[in-house]
């Protein structure tokens, strides 16, 4: 069968903003609930303080990569911490953050 006037039509999606990102991270189904989900198998945990959560936020908005960026960055989070073999729940802090950015890794308090 052959379609006539056929419409076409272009969606633009505005980005989401600051807002609209940290409702996100706090989803259920988010990307700070999925990575404790998973990390809960191992024993472990990850939490975010105010500074951290800020601290992503900007890099997600400023490198446009969005709710893929605030996943990006807790899963090098969370595979750090299953491969050191981390138990407990490690908060974050904007440092770590930045560190999770430039070098894909921060640094673990010495237990």
């Amino acid at each position: 069968a052959e379609f006539l006037n056929r419409l076409t039509a272009i969606v633009q999606v505005d980005p989401p903003g600051r807002a609209e990102l940290l409702a996100m991270l706090r989803l259920e189904n988010g990307p700070l609930q999925t990575c404790n989900r998973r990390l809960a198998g191992f024993g472990s945990g990850l939490a975010l303080d105010q500074p951290a959560t800020i601290r992503l936020l900007e890099y997600a908005l400023d490198t446009k990569t969005y709710c893929r960026g605030l996943r990006l960055l807790l899963a090098l989070a969370m595979d750090q911490l299953i491969f050191e073999e981390v138990h407990g729940t490690v908060e974050l802090g904007a440092a770590d953050v930045d560190l999770l950015i430039t070098q894909g890794r921060f640094q673990l308090e010495a237990t």
